[in-house]
């Protein structure tokens, strides 16, 4: 697939303990969000290097997997619903009700939609991979066009190397 067409990333760190934050932009301008003010001490990493941390991410784009220390604040559900969601193999999606059964609360769909929502770590916590129960794409912090971008992706890599 190559690496056109991917949007621009960033990557936010907490000192010492993981990774907080992924925006993801078309432009460079459009990654800088506010994510300083809810992670003052975090640092950005912006550069498309061959190496670390942001390769890992553009690796992920061509080979289908991600392992990067990751350190974002949630309740109890949240968390729940999150590995609920990187559960979710690559390629797959699972409608929010779903998800919501995995946690051992099938009455919180909107709640686990809501998590989604709150995720501030996606391609590393697959939020885009959770979809509405009549398969529909819901909403997405990065935008409709990013989740069915992932998405598409996901689908095209998969077709390209069936059995990964």
């Amino acid at each position: 697939m190559g690496l056109e067409g991917v949007p621009q990333v960033t990557l936010w760190w907490k000192i010492r303990t993981g990774i907080c934050a992924v925006s993801m932009a078309d432009s460079e301008k459009d990654l800088e969000i506010p994510i300083l003010r809810e992670y003052p001490a975090s640092n950005p990493v912006r550069e498309r290097g061959s190496s670390g941390s942001l390769k890992a991410v553009f690796d992920y784009f061509e080979t289908h997997w991600i392992n990067l220390p990751v350190d974002v604040d949630g309740m109890e559900f949240r968390r729940k619903v999150w590995e609920a969601i990187s559960a979710i193999p690559y390629g797959k999606m699972r409608p929010y009700n779903q998800i919501a059964d995995s946690t051992g609360n099938s009455n919180s769909c909107r709640p686990a939609a809501n998590a989604c929502g709150s995720d501030q770590v996606p391609l590393l916590i697959p939020c885009h991979r959770a979809i509405r129960k009549d398969g529909s794409l819901a909403g997405y912090g990065l935008g409709k066009e990013k989740k069915r971008f992932l998405l598409e992706m996901e689908e095209e890599l998969c077709r390209e190397s069936p059995g990964d």
